[in-house]
């Protein structure tokens, strides 16, 4: 694309968004003349009227409402590639706030996040952990990191897949000797069963294998109920019962016995890992940095959990 034609659709955009040559001409400190130069080379290179002029206002014709809709997104991707770019160059400073839930951010985020200020040592990060997804914007964080049943829902942030986790079930060998280990998912309704009350387990029922159409296991008269795995983890510890745990979770006290795996065959559904930040557009080097940091040693991580688990 040649440099004029960019120029041409750059001030076309402007115009539009301005409402007219004059106001369009100040904002971007030009002169009227050359506005108006430039939206007629590119109607006549392009042998199509983009605008209805008049003495106050300026309208789009059909052709241009479809025109500007490619202009915003072409100067969009540019000011991308030029940002990313940017950013490769530059050096990380500053303060990085990020958000996680209590099990992503004790087993991915927080040991990420040691990794990259190891890398990038003028970068201060500030790491908060909570089961609620915060309003990105509003709270000031730069980052998220979240789970999600499947795609994350168009909210005009952007979302970047990280890799896909799931839960297995647990329960402590002191429970098992006293009640039975199940051999199938029938055998459950023999036992206390536990339950982490997140948006990403439907309340009455179990699903396996990740998928809705796997087995579900309807649950009986729940014994404990948690809004957070750690807790869990602590009272499936004390043997209260059988209950489902996010693998990062549960891989700690499976290593050193003070859990069982029950069910080995069988895991819970699974959930998708997104870092989720603002805008694409001027990001900050930090953010960037951080993200493509994310990108690289999250999937390794969950590698490595599913080879723990002898997945």
């Amino acid at each position: 694309m040649a440099v004029d034609k960019l120029q041409s659709m750059r001030a076309f955009v402007q115009i539009v968004d301005c409402g007219s040559f004059t106001a369009a001409a100040e904002r971007s400190d030009t002169s009227k003349t050359l506005m108006s130069r430039s939206v007629a080379e590119l109607e006549a290179s392009l042998h199509t009227r983009l605008l209805q002029r008049s003495t106050r206002r300026v309208a789009l014709t059909q052709a241009g409402e479809r025109y500007l809709t490619h202009c915003r997104r072409i100067i969009s991707e540019i000011e991308e590639a030029d940002t990313e770019v940017s950013n490769s160059q530059a050096s990380p400073t500053g303060t990085l706030r990020v958000h996680a839930t209590p099990s992503l951010g004790q087993y991915f985020v927080a040991p990420a996040a040691v990794m990259y200020r190891n890398r990038y040592p003028n970068v201060c990060i500030e790491l908060a952990l909570s089961q609620d997804a915060p309003e990105l914007i509003d709270s000031r964080y730069d980052v998220a990191v979240q789970m999600s049943l499947g795609p994350m829902p168009d909210s005009g942030l952007v979302a970047i897949k990280l890799g896909t986790s799931y839960s297995v079930l647990c329960a402590s060998p002191t429970y098992l000797e006293r009640h039975g280990t199940p051999r199938t998912i029938e055998d459950l309704q023999a036992h206390a069963c536990t339950h982490v009350a997140t948006p990403f387990f439907p309340a009455d029922r179990w699903l396996f294998d990740g998928s809705e159409g796997g087995p579900a296991f309807p649950l009986p008269n729940v014994s404990f109920r948690a809004n957070n795995a750690e807790a869990m983890a602590a009272a499936l510890r004390e043997s209260v019962g059988i209950g489902p745990l996010p693998a990062a979770s549960a891989i700690e006290s499976l290593k050193t016995g003070d859990l069982v795996r029950v069910l080995p065959d069988h895991r819970l559904q699974n959930v998708t890992l997104h870092a989720i930040y603002a805008s694409r557009r001027y990001l900050d080097t930090k953010i960037h940095k951080w993200v493509e940091f994310l990108r690289e040693v999250i999937p390794e991580k969950l590698a490595q959990l599913d080879m723990a688990l002898d997945v």
